[in-house]
């Protein structure tokens, strides 16, 4: 600007005055346009991806397999050969029964109970053993598809059961059954020494009941 010019005005209105009629003003904002952010998902989990674009797995939890210490197979019972002559004591043997039933008492509740029982212990007589798969683990005791803890149980003996030996598991419940395992004589020592680190051993002898059934041959 030289010396002897006069300042100029400037026709800018000020910030502060408003805008005359009419006129547009200089500047005019955009409007805003509305957010597509709705936040962060903090339930939402995502895959965690490496540098090269691919896509992480997150490690699986281990599952707890059980350690077999020892497996093996055997018979669920002896099985005896009946003879005829045994089938003609079971019939001689329920007929007196039948006959104390309708005689003395008169019950015929008696009766079907007698009735029935002749049939099943002849269904059960002529029916063959199966074959049942054994297992000891280092958290139960496994007979085919049925899982015993050791806690079931208080404590274990050998019987000699004529051409097998069998290992008897005493409940600690007591409604509970024995639990039987029939097992080679070769093995006995390996089964012993398994279940006499977490159970009492006892000896251990047949009740009348077994000791009949086994009279019977049954």
């Amino acid at each position: 600007m030289r010396m002897n010019e006069q300042p100029q005005h400037n026709d800018l209105p000020h910030p502060q005055q408003g805008q005359p009629k009419g006129s547009q003003p200089l500047y005019k904002a955009d409007t805003p346009g509305s957010s597509t952010f709705s936040g962060y998902d903090l339930a939402a989990t995502t895959t965690p991806v490496s540098e090269g674009g691919a896509q992480l797995t997150a490690p699986q939890p281990a599952t707890n397999v059980p350690h077999v210490d020892l497996n093996w197979d055997a018979s669920e019972y002896i099985h005896h050969s009946k003879s005829p002559l045994w089938f003609l004591g079971l019939v001689v043997t329920m007929l007196a029964l039948l006959a104390i039933a309708y005689f003395l008492t008169h019950s015929w509740t008696f009766i079907i109970l007698v009735v029935v029982m002749a049939v099943a212990i002849g269904v059960f007589a002529t029916r063959p053993p199966r074959t049942l798969h054994y297992a000891l683990t280092d958290t139960a005791i496994q007979v085919d598809n049925t899982s015993y803890h050791y806690n079931d149980f208080r404590t274990f003996g050998i019987i000699n059961d004529g051409a097998l030996y069998s290992v008897m598991l005493i409940p600690t419940k007591r409604f509970m059954p024995a639990v039987s395992m029939y097992f080679a004589e070769e093995d006995g020592e390996k089964i012993v020494d398994i279940l006499g680190a977490r159970l009492p051993m006892e000896e251990l002898h047949l009740d009348a009941i077994d000791r009949l059934m086994r009279r019977l041959r049954f």
